[in-house]
């Protein structure tokens, strides 16, 4: 075997002297360099069954963790939707710091982890900048209560009862059961009607009505009857008016009060009544009536020489 001469390896940029590196390949040791990658193999899979089970572990604990919260939320917290919003908030920071505590342990350290994420700050916030608004746009409700779980609510075409308000999204459910998710940075943001929050609503009906039936006597018996129910509270006024007047009919005008519970029952309920009142009353019906007229006068002595 011919002599190695240093001088003649040309070499990139190394740490190493030329000399250095020629006593390595000639003093290669196999099995050292094979016991060396088994130790390091031993090390890392070392590391990544301690990693799994701090993980479960950490994630029995979480479980048990976030008992203990929802049960201090319960007692001291009355709003439904704050209880949900901090436990959520409680159950990703425990996340994070287990997340933290695997990185760590498999072997990265806590600064690279952060100087990457701080890296990716821009991207991430760019890309989060929606879900960001969500999040300050649901500490915003449960701040001011524009709604709460159990209201039932209108936003824009969609309407339903609140179920819960997360960290990003609220869901509704609506009167077919259908559960919807709305952006809460919109929902902070935009026009909301709350049906449910003031204790008592204004019921109201019309009712077409002929020309044939005096209007006196139609509201007499409408609210003669509409009276009687103990849902209408009479204390709160009673308004009865016509309110349209057409060719062939006009429309009577019924508002009284309830309660906010009531309002949906109340109004389906005499709905059917006033029908059942109208028939049993022989009222004609209200519908549209045309008159035709001949501007020609009609000559039976034309028609017969014709």
């Amino acid at each position: 075997m011919p002599e190695i001469n240093p001088e003649n390896i040309i070499l990139p940029d190394s740490a190493l002297t030329k000399e250095e590196i020629v006593d390595s390949i000639v003093n290669f040791n196999l099995a050292d360099t094979l016991g060396s990658w088994i130790d390091a193999a031993l090390d890392i899979g070392i590391r990544v069954l301690l990693a799994l089970v701090i993980f479960y572990i950490g994630r029995w604990l979480i479980r048990i963790v976030m008992k203990g919260v929802t049960k201090i939320l319960d007692r001291r917290i009355e709003p439904l939707g704050l209880r949900h919003f901090i436990r959520s908030i409680a159950r990703a920071g425990l996340w994070i710091v287990l997340v933290i505590m695997v990185i760590n342990i498999l072997g990265f350290a806590a600064v690279s982890f952060a100087a990457l994420l701080a890296s990716l700050g821009v991207a991430i916030g760019m890309a989060l900048s929606g879900q960001l608004q969500n999040f300050a746009g649901g500490a915003i409700i449960l701040i001011t209560h524009p709604f709460r779980i159990g209201d039932y609510i209108v936003y824009q075409d969609v309407e339903g009862t609140v179920q819960d308000i997360g960290i990003f999204h609220t869901s509704i459910t609506t009167t077919d059961n259908t559960k919807i998710y709305l952006p809460n940075g919109n929902l902070s943001t935009n026009i909301i009607k709350n049906t449910s929050e003031m204790p008592n609503r204004r019921c109201q009906w019309k009712f077409l009505v002929d020309y044939d039936v005096p209007f006196e006597r139609a509201k007499g018996i409408l609210l003669t009857e509409l009276l009687k129910d103990p849902r209408v509270l009479q204390d709160q006024g009673v308004l009865a008016v016509i309110s349209d007047m057409t060719e062939s009919n006009y429309t009577i005008m019924i508002r009284v009060w309830c309660t906010n519970d009531n309002m949906w029952d109340l109004f389906w309920d005499f709905n059917g009544k006033a029908t059942e009142l109208f028939a049993g009353e022989g009222f004609p019906r209200p519908y549209s009536k045309v008159e035709l007229r001949n501007s020609t006068p009609y000559n039976k002595e034309t028609k017969s020489d014709d």
